[in-house]
């Protein structure tokens, strides 16, 4: 599944799995931003403290979605 343009910009996103670590803790986010404009989502990509987490295609899906 392609990333379509940003809806407030038409600009190209691009999307990349980021790591976080908080305090002795290391999590991922998908991040999804725009190269255009400051637009930006970021989804859960591991289940750190029982959060839902998604697929890279998911998070794809939910950025071709918005509105």
């Amino acid at each position: 599944m392609n990333l379509k343009n940003c809806p407030f910009c038409g600009g190209d996103p691009k999307i990349e799995k980021i790591s976080y670590v908080d305090g002795n803790c290391h999590y991922f986010d998908w991040s999804i931003s725009c190269n255009s404009c400051p637009a930006t989502m970021r989804i859960a990509a591991d289940c750190y403290y029982g959060r839902e987490y998604f697929t890279e295609e998911e998070a794809i899906g939910f950025w071709n979605r918005r509105k």
